[in-house]
């Protein structure tokens, strides 16, 4: 990878415009101008966190380097090295060709966002239109994602799943959204579906998780994700973060029922189980303290149904 990097430096090619990255299909690089879809933002000031605060788009979405160029056909997702666009082109490749497909944006009042319905095969891109207004009593803004058709055509109930870091690529992405919060900047991936549930599988999040191994999907029934900034200010989405909720669904474990605990079998003490103990962003504040702390439980058989 070291090498690949050397490489990439010595082409001196620093202007997004002529940021180039192999495709392995094709095995030749070619030079995109940027897509109109292609998001970006500020670079705010990093805070002091174990994770590395990126909010700047211009990183590997592997390993964060900083020597990264644009995917040439999306022009949305960063590499540093042919070794890390190998990595995630198994799932990037599942939208990075439909990026340049997408109608124009129809209105200031659509994002995009990305569509996993339950019985495609693949995920896919669209535009969601959101409601926004004053309200009459404090005068807060307020908005409303339009989820329909998407999520039913009825005027159903959802929950969101908000992805803040992606502790496997040593990112976080926003600081603002705890409400004890003193700083508002950065993003974070806001997932939204059905809070009624639905039994049936999402077959396009099984096939965005399968090149990661992953045979199960956590989330049953039609799934949107957006971008989300503090205040509930929404914005495109960006195909890097495709990979951080792929990263963020291989690890979430859905609520379950515990039907009984087993002490494990010994005849002496219970051998403790490392663990590390994750404070959310407020705790780690109050108390000063890392956001990770080795920690040691005592071992006992969980039988889950």
């Amino acid at each position: 990878m070291d090498m690949a990097r050397r490489r990439n430096q010595k082409s001196g090619l620093s202007a997004p415009a002529k940021r180039e990255i192999q495709n392995p299909d094709l095995g030749k690089s070619e030079v995109h101008t940027p897509s109109e879809n292609a998001s970006s933002t500020d670079d705010p000031s990093p805070p002091t966190d174990t994770l590395d605060y990126r909010q700047d788009e211009d990183c590997c979405v592997i390993c964060n380097a900083s020597s990264a160029r644009l995917c040439l056909w999306c022009r949305s997702t960063w590499y540093c090295s042919i070794e890390c666009l190998e990595e995630d082109f198994s799932t990037h490749k599942l939208l990075c060709q439909q990026i340049s497909s997408l109608p124009p944006r129809p209105s200031p009042e659509h994002v995009r966002a990305i569509f996993f319905p339950e019985t495609a095969r693949r995920p896919q891109l669209t535009w969601l239109k959101y409601e926004s207004g004053v309200d009459n009593f404090d005068g807060t803004v307020w908005t409303k994602l339009l989820t329909n058709p998407y999520l039913g055509h009825d005027e159903c109930k959802t929950k969101r799943l908000r992805i803040e870091q992606n502790p496997m690529r040593s990112r976080t992405f926003e600081r603002g959204f705890e409400r004890r919060s003193s700083e508002r900047a950065g993003y974070c991936i806001t997932i939204v579906y059905r809070a009624s549930g639905n039994p049936c599988l999402n077959e396009s999040i099984l096939t965005s998780l399968s090149p990661s191994g992953v045979g199960e999907s956590p989330l049953r029934g039609p799934v949107v994700a957006v971008r989300e900034h503090p205040g509930k200010l929404y914005e495109n989405i960006a195909l890097s973060d495709f990979r951080h909720i792929v990263d963020y669904l291989m690890n979430y474990v859905a609520p379950r029922q515990v039907s009984r605990i087993v002490t494990a079998p010994t005849t002496g003490p219970a051998a403790p189980l490392h663990g590390v103990k994750i404070r959310c962003y407020g705790e780690s504040q109050n108390k000063a303290g890392a956001s990770f702390e080795s920690a040691g439980y005592q071992c006992c058989w969980l039988c889950l149904r």
